[in-house]
């Protein structure tokens, strides 16, 4: 069976590999794949919508400007999200998908968005740069209202990326390089900083409970609000007086 093939049908496709198959271009409507591997698909500037992917797995596949609208990629009964490897996703959208507890490692994601998704306990080491020549273009990427809860983003390098509106509360940002985030009106409760670099990122109206600027690596030109500097404050064991 192809992939354009199995697009095609209307009941569930299990446990099928396909590889080597370009759907560039092929809008993907409703289809639904249960425990199927992509093995080096490319599926740039498709269009899905309301699709399914339980239990899949995508190797050396690339979703150059591609967008996923109303797609779930979460099996809610194993509690189990899909995995991607060696993926490109760059300039790919997700429109309310779900991603809970996804894998995405090994990839490229520049300029990738994520709006009104959720995102919950996500892992996601991606590389969200590219290398022209002999310089770097900083690109990142764009979370919009997304629930990002307990989500692992560790250990990366995030410069000029938008984290705005989203629920990042115990997410792992730790050893990351956060130049020039936004983190606007996010909830960071309790999430991990530990040796990250906050230099010129805005964490202005964010819920930063259990913040503790000490742990980071930098934070030189954080952008605070006026609400939150008696929190800022308490790093250092300094109260204002009334």
């Amino acid at each position: 069976m192809t992939l354009e093939e199995a697009a095609q049908l209307s009941s569930i496709i299990f446990g099928e590999a396909f590889e080597g198959e370009d759907l560039s271009d092929f809008p993907l409507y409703e289809v639904r794949f249960n425990g199927c591997v992509f093995r080096n698909c490319i599926f740039d500037t498709n269009r899905f919508g309301g699709s399914h992917f339980i239990n899949c797995r995508f190797t050396h596949c690339s979703f150059r400007d591609a967008e996923f609208k109303e797609c779930t990629f979460y099996d809610a009964e194993g509690a189990k999200g899909s995995e991607w490897a060696f993926c490109d996703l760059s300039h790919t959208r997700f429109v309310k998908c779900d991603l809970g507890a996804n894998k995405i490692t090994k990839s490229k994601g520049f300029l990738l968005e994520l709006t009104d998704c959720s995102a919950v306990e996500m892992h996601l080491d991606l590389e969200v740069h590219r290398r022209v020549v002999q310089r770097n273009v900083i690109g990142g990427i764009r979370c919009f209202k997304t629930k990002m809860q307990g989500s692992i983003l560790r250990k990366c390098d995030w410069e000029e990326s938008r984290f705005e509106q989203c629920d990042l509360r115990e997410a792992d940002f730790s050893h990351s390089r956060l130049t020039g985030v936004s983190f606007l009106n996010s909830s960071l409760n309790n999430a991990s900083f530990d040796e990250a670099i906050l230099n010129e990122a805005t964490i202005a109206h964010a819920g930063i409970e259990g913040l503790d600027l000490n742990l980071t690596r930098s934070y030189d030109n954080l952008i605070v609000s006026r609400d939150q500097h008696d929190a800022i404050l308490n790093n250092f064991s300094i109260r204002t007086a009334n």
